[in-house]
């Protein structure tokens, strides 16, 4: 018998087998493919939640179109933006129906502005572009926009709408003063070169100054002097025609851009007007404050044919305006370009002499006018310039104070009149003139005692001047100033009394131990009677406040006897001395006491302006 292990294999029993492990294997496969493809699934599912997550959180509208023309993706920005509640809502949309739906959900577009054809075009254009969708109630949605390669496009939308006022705020306050609003500079330049580019239109540039602005701050403060300038750019608003620009340069400068008639008449009707229009009382923090106007114009194309030409030609000419006496108009003409190039020299020559030590003082006596005493001097500051020669006070000083160099002179005047006086006979007195600015810009008591340390002057031998004018820019201040000079021991004089507005009131706020009537009044006295009637009436109220009275400007001995008749206490003028340089005083002190007509009668024929010498 056969041995069944011997057997040959069953052919069909290798192939089944052959069969069930390919089935096998393929099972297998199988299922790692589809192990393979559900972590795919989950994968891209992550991925998708993952991209949904971040497109939503983006801050901006974001959407894609495809290439059969319909939206595929959004983000709840873009339905925050459009209004829809359901994102849902937009997938699926064609590009008309989606622009019907910005109009629908967001508003209309403002009118002027880009039509929704025009954010329609933008689906089919092949490079990255922009536009803004601004909607009538205001809201500006920018579009922005990019080209896919394989079809379709993406966009985004963002809501500037607040960026756009935030850039148009900046703007404004780029082109605008801040605490008037009128235009600035910048604006006011463009307003006028659009001007001068209007063949159809006239053109003239005015320049606009306050008065007795300082005084307002001084006493009111910045806050008060700020509520001032807004009244100011109101009124001035009111004086111009609808076409005129109003604006502001800086300080208490505006300026007027007239596009109307610019015929000298015209301007000059205009000009009356501010000049009437801030003449009026402002209320200012409850109280009435009164100011005054000075103006300069330049007409184009005489006067400049550019912005920059124009308002210096304007400004130039209001310099003219202040320095003739204020409250008026003064139009540009070419001689004034003259006179600023030699302000301009004058300035530089100052600055010079003042750091080169060129100037000296002057002394004119004044004397007792029935005892025919010497009482004192008055220090006059005289500048000997190299090329020019003497130049006179008149033209400097104002110069200097403006510069701010006036301290540091007024300093100096102090030292070198205080030192020069303490060698003189202990009854005789030093009389200083200062400036309004050196009691703001400088310690002027603390300079006073420096030079009464300095030189070992008697307080009592020193007397401080002050103008009547000056009084006015700076009342508040200059009141505590001069209240630590008086307890300081030292004299206070008020100078050219009767030429300010205020002069009672001064007498009677400021305590003043001598007053000094201006020379405009004394050279009347043999000649009319209200000069006489007005000096008489000086004397009479000084004397009855227990002020010493002084008559500046006596050249003749008709006017010393009108003067001694009258009562006045002391006289000054050419009659009894001409300003006299230190080294010269010795003659004046021979004739200590000596009689009016001797030896000064000969200076009578030598007729000058006393502090101009």
């Amino acid at each position: 018998m056969s041995d069944p292990s011997l057997q040959a294999p069953n052919p069909l029993d290798a192939l089944l087998d052959a069969q069930l492990e390919s089935q096998v294997r393929n099972a297998a496969n199988l299922d790692r493919c589809r192990g393979e493809l559900d972590q795919s699934s989950q994968a891209l599912a992550v991925q998708k939640s993952c991209f949904d997550a971040v497109i939503d959180h983006i801050k901006v509208g974001m959407y894609l179109f495809d290439r059969d023309g319909r939206l595929a993706v959004s983000n709840e920005r873009l339905r925050i933006l459009l209004g829809f509640e359901q994102s849902d809502a937009l997938v699926g949309l064609t590009l008309p129906q989606f622009c019907n739906a910005i109009l629908d959900n967001v508003g209309a577009l403002a009118a002027g502005h880009t039509r929704i054809e025009a954010f329609a075009a933008l689906a089919g254009s092949d490079d990255k572009a922009a536009l803004n969708l601004v909607f009538q109630s205001g809201q500006v949605l920018q579009v922005a926009h990019s080209p896919i390669a394989a079809g379709g496009f993406v966009q985004t939308m963002e809501d500037v709408t607040e960026r756009r006022k935030a850039e148009a705020r900046a703007s404004h306050l780029a082109s605008h003063d801040v605490l008037t609003d009128l235009p600035n500079r910048r604006l006011l330049k463009q307003h006028i070169d659009v001007a001068l580019n209007d063949s159809l239109a006239d053109c003239a540039v005015l320049c606009v100054a306050l008065d007795r602005f300082k005084s307002v701050n001084d006493t009111l403060g910045h806050a008060g002097g700020d509520v001032l300038l807004v009244e100011v750019a109101k009124r001035l608003r009111r004086c111009v025609h609808a076409d005129d620009i109003v604006g502001r340069l800086g300080g208490d400068q505006f300026v007027i851009v007239n596009t109307g008639d610019a015929s000298q008449e015209a301007l000059q009707r205009l000009a009356q007007s501010v000049v009437t229009e801030i003449a009026r009382p402002f209320d200012i923090l409850g109280q009435s404050v009164i100011v005054g106007a000075t103006l300069g114009v330049a007409v184009a194309p005489r006067d400049g044919d550019s912005p920059d030409r124009l308002i210096k030609s304007a400004d130039m000419a209001l310099f003219e305006a202040k320095r003739e006496g204020r409250g008026c108009c003064r139009f540009f003409d070419p001689s004034l370009e003259t006179k600023a190039r030699e302000r301009q020299t004058l300035e530089n020559d100052l600055r010079i002499a003042v750091s080169a030590g060129q100037f000296e003082l002057h002394y004119q006596p004044y004397y007792a006018a029935r005892q025919r005493r010497l009482v004192g001097f008055e220090a006059l500051l005289r500048w000997n310039h190299p090329t020019r020669g003497r130049v006179s006070p008149l033209d400097f000083i104002p110069v200097a104070e403006e510069l701010g160099l006036i301290t540091q002179l007024g300093d100096w005047i102090l030292q070198e009149a205080c030192s020069t006086a303490a060698a003189w006979p202990n009854e005789v007195l030093i009389s200083v003139n200062v400036s309004a600015r050196q009691f703001v810009n400088n310690d002027l008591v603390a300079s006073v005692a420096r030079a009464l340390e300095y030189s070992g002057l008697a307080p009592a031998r020193l007397e401080i001047e002050i103008t009547e004018s000056a009084l006015m820019e700076n009342v508040g201040e200059i009141e505590s100033v001069l209240d630590r000079l008086r307890r300081q021991g030292v004299g206070l004089a008020m100078d050219d009394f009767g030429t300010g507005y205020s002069s009672l009131a001064y007498l009677r706020r400021f305590n003043f131990s001598k007053v000094k009537i201006d020379r405009s009044f004394i050279s009347g006295l043999a000649s009319e009677n209200q000069a006489i009637a007005i000096v008489r009436a000086i004397i009479a109220l000084c004397k009855n406040l227990n002020i010493v009275v002084t008559a500046e400007g006596v050249e003749t001995e008709l006017q010393a006897d009108i003067l001694r008749l009258e009562n006045c206490d002391y006289l000054q003028g050419f009659l009894l001395g001409r300003p006299t340089p230190k080294t010269e005083l010795a003659a004046v002190f021979t004739v200590f006491g000596s009689p009016f007509g001797s030896p000064f009668g000969t200076v009578l024929s030598q007729r000058g302006d006393l502090k101009g010498q």
